[in-house]
């Protein structure tokens, strides 16, 4: 598989862009794995999955571990 890495300052769409990028993804049928060092940005990114472009907060597992 092919992996891309995002790392910008606060206010730059980094959030969008990810969402995004997976919506790409998961209209082709693919498997996206997202990783964030926080569960805020987790879900900032899953509601703009819902959001901006139409997919179903079901389809999006999240977890986290300490």
């Amino acid at each position: 598989g092919k992996s891309i890495l995002l790392n910008a300052r606060a206010g730059t769409g980094k959030s969008y862009t990810i969402a995004a990028v997976a919506a790409e993804h998961f209209t082709r049928s693919e498997s996206v794995l997202i990783v964030a060092g926080s569960e805020n940005a987790l879900d900032v990114i899953a509601e703009k999955l819902s959001k901006d472009f139409g997919l179903d907060k079901k389809y999006l597992i999240k977890a986290l571990k300490n």
